[in-house]
C-alpha cells in the first residue's frame, strides 16, 4: 500500500512538470520504408505523400532484439513499451524473464487513463508487449488474464479472440461488439473499462466490406473522444496489425491499403490535436516485414515497382527483416524522436516526455 500511495503522489508532482500531457503511439506493424513508399506512390501517385511523412522531427529506427539481430513483434513491443531488449517470443519480459514495467502500467498509475487500439486479436503480439507480461507470445490464456488483472488500460479494443466475455466483464470490464455499440459509448470515461471485442479473428481488411465491427480511424476516433475528458492525460496506442499480415503473405495490394486505414487514424488524430500544445504524437514501426524494395511509381491506383526481398519459410511466408524503420512525431516534445534510434528509445525519450521517469525508476527498483 506504502508503494502505492508514493506512486500517487509522485505521479501527481510529475504531471504538473511534465510537459506533455497526452502521448499517442501509432505502430504500424511490419510497416518499413518500402511500405510507406508503396502506399504513397498507390494512392497519390508519388512518395512522401502521406500525412505522418509531412511531421516535422523524423527518425531512423534499429530494431534487433536481445536474442537475434531480426525481432518478432513481442520483443519489438516490449522493447517500445518496457525500453528493455528481450528474447523473441517474450511478452512484458526482459531477458532474464523478469516482468519489467510497461508505459501503460506507468501511465496508469500516474492517474492516466489509458487504451491499447488494434485491427488484429487484443491479445496479439503488440497490445500485448503494451499491457501484459507472459513468457510465450502464444500463451494467450495468460496474456488475456496479464491485460485485463495487471495494466487493465481502460480501452482495449480489437478482435475478440482468446478473450471470454464472461471474464472481461468478471475483470471489471464492460463489453461492446459492434460499430454502433462503440459509437454509442457515452464520451465521459470517468473510471469505466470497455473491452470492444469486434468480430472474431481479426477486424475486416481495409480494402473489403466493413461489416458491423469499426475500422481503425472510427476506433482511434472514439478512443479520443473518451480518453481526452481525464483531466489528467491519457497514453494510447493505436496498432495497424494487419500489414504485417499482408507483407507475410507478399500481398502488396492488401499492404497499401492497410497502410492507407493507419493514415486514415493519424489523420483522425491530427483533427483532434489542432490546437492543442499538450499532445505527444508518435508514428512508427516495430519492425519490417518482407524486405520490400519499392522503385517507380505506375500512377494513382496502380502499385508501383516492387520486390520481395526476404525468403519464404517453411509455411510459404516472407520472414521479417532486420531493416530499419521509420519514425515520424509532432507535438510537444517531438524533436526528441529525430535522427538515429533504437526502438527502446521509444519508451525513454516517452516517459521522460511525459515526466514519469521517478515512477519508472520507483517500478524496476526490485529488479
Amino acid at each position: 500500500m506504502r508503494l502505492f500511495v508514493l506512486l500517487g503522489f509522485l505521479g501527481c508532482s510529475t504531471l504538473a512538470q511534465g510537459a506533455v500531457k497526452n502521448l499517442i503511439l501509432v505502430v504500424g506493424d511490419g510497416m518499413g520504408y518500402g511500405q510507406v513508399k508503396a502506399a504513397g506512390m498507390y494512392f497519390h501517385g508519388r512518395d512522401g505523400t502521406l500525412n505522418f511523412e509531412a511531421f516535422p522531427h523524423k527518425g531512423d529506427m534499429t530494431t534487433a532484439s536481445a536474442s537475434d539481430k531480426v525481432t518478432d513483434s513481442a520483443a519489438a513491443a516490449t522493447a517500445m513499451a518496457t525500453g528493455v531488449k528481450t528474447i523473441n517470443g517474450y511478452v512484458g519480459r526482459d531477458a532474464k524473464a523478469r516482468d519489467v514495467p510497461n508505459i501503460t502500467e506507468i501511465a496508469k498509475l500516474a492517474g492516466k487513463s489509458t487504451g491499447l487500439l488494434t485491427t488484429v486479436a487484443v491479445s496479439h503480439a503488440t497490445p500485448a508487449g503494451f499491457g501484459a507480461h507472459e513468457d510465450f507470445r502464444e500463451k494467450t490464456n495468460g496474456i488475456v488474464d496479464s491485460l485485463l488483472s495487471d495494466a487493465r488500460p481502460n480501452l482495449l479494443w480489437g478482435a475478440a479472440t482468446e478473450i471470454n466475455p464472461e471474464w472481461a466483464q468478471y475483470k471489471g470490464y464492460s463489453l461492446i461488439s459492434t460499430l454502433s455499440e462503440m459509437e454509442n459509448l457515452s464520451p465521459d470515461l470517468g473510471q469505466r473499462r470497455i473491452a470492444g471485442l469486434f468480430g472474431n479473428n481479426e477486424l475486416a481488411w481495409e480494402q473489403d466490406p466493413q461489416g458491423q465491427a469499426p475500422r481503425l480511424h472510427q476506433m482511434t476516433r472514439k478512443a479520443l473522444q473518451m480518453l481526452s475528458t481525464d483531466p489528467d492525460g491519457f497514453f494510447l496506442l493505436v496498432e495497424g496489425g494487419k500489414i504485417d499480415w499482408a507483407s507475410h503473405h507478399a500481398d502488396l495490394q492488401k499492404t497499401v491499403h492497410e497502410v492507407k486505414g493507419l493514415e486514415q487514424s493519424v489523420g483522425e488524430i491530427l483533427n483532434w490535436m489542432e490546437g492543442r500544445t499538450d499532445t505527444l504524437l508518435i508514428v512508427t514501426a516495430d519492425h519490417e516485414t518482407g524486405g520490400l524494395k519499392v522503385g517507380s511509381s505506375r500512377g494513382v491506383r496502380n502499385l508501383p515497382e516492387y520486390q520481395w526481398t526476404m525468403p519464404k519459410a517453411s509455411d510459404g511466408t516472407l520472414s521479417h527483416s532486420a531493416a530499419n524503420v521509420p519514425v515520424y512525431a509532432i507535438g510537444a516534445g517531438a524533436e526528441a524522436f529525430a535522427g538515429s534510434l533504437d526502438n527502446t528509445d521509444i519508451f525513454h525519450r516517452s516517459i521522460k516526455a511525459l515526466g514519469l521517469e521517478s515512477i519508472h525508476r520507483i517500478m524496476s527498483q526490485n529488479l
